[in-house]
């Protein structure tokens, strides 16, 4: 069901990280966009190309700051390394998914 959402979307590839380890393969990736961080964050700049971005979206975390402390790793890791790293913060408000359901009703957003 995600797979074929997600595909509709424009994805090119889409892979189920709880049966899949993405980043032990020779496949190298433009761009990932991690919605469970599953992988330490070595493991996730393996897979990805030269010049790729990693996008993350939240995660489990490891150590005292959670997610935290990864999303800063990356920033910083980014300044050195050819890749980007970067995490995609937001706030749900009631005002923001009420504008989301309504572009989705009138067909402007799938």
């Amino acid at each position: 069901k995600n797979f074929e959402l997600v595909k509709s979307l424009g994805a090119d590839h889409c892979i189920d990280y709880k049966t899949t380890d993405w980043t032990d393969g020779e496949d190298k990736y433009d761009a990932v966009i991690e919605l469970v961080a599953a992988k330490k964050l070595g493991h996730s700049r393996r897979a990805l190309k030269k010049k790729g971005r990693l996008v993350m979206t939240g995660g489990n975390g490891w150590g005292t700051f959670g997610p935290l402390g990864r999303w800063i790793r990356a920033m910083t890791t980014s300044l050195f390394v050819s890749q980007s790293m970067k995490p995609m913060i937001h706030a749900d408000s009631r005002e923001d998914l009420a504008a989301i359901v309504k572009l989705m009703e009138e067909g402007k957003v799938r």
